[in-house]
C-alpha cells in the first residue's frame, strides 16, 4: 500500500471486495497527498493502523467494512 500512497495525483481511491489482501494494513508514515475520495467496503482487513498524518481532508469518505 505504501506504493499507492506515494502516487502525487491520487485523487479517488476504492478498496472493493477482494482488492485488499492480507489482515494488516499499515499506512506507515507516508500520506495521500491529494486524496479527496477513499471508499473501503466489504475488505478482510483485521488490523488498520494509520493516523491523521495520512489523511488530508477529504471531501468524501466510504467505509463499510
Amino acid at each position: 500500500m505504501s506504493k499507492i500512497q506515494q502516487l502525487p495525483k491520487l485523487e479517488v481511491l476504492r478498496l472493493l471486495e477482494s482488492s485488499f489482501n492480507g489482515d494488516l494494513w499499515e499506512t506507515g508514515d507516508e500520506q495521500f497527498q491529494n486524496l479527496k475520495y477513499l471508499k473501503l467496503e466489504a475488505l478482510n482487513i483485521r488490523v488498520w493502523e494509520a493516523s491523521s498524518i495520512n489523511f488530508t481532508p477529504q471531501e468524501t469518505s466510504s467505509e463499510k467494512l
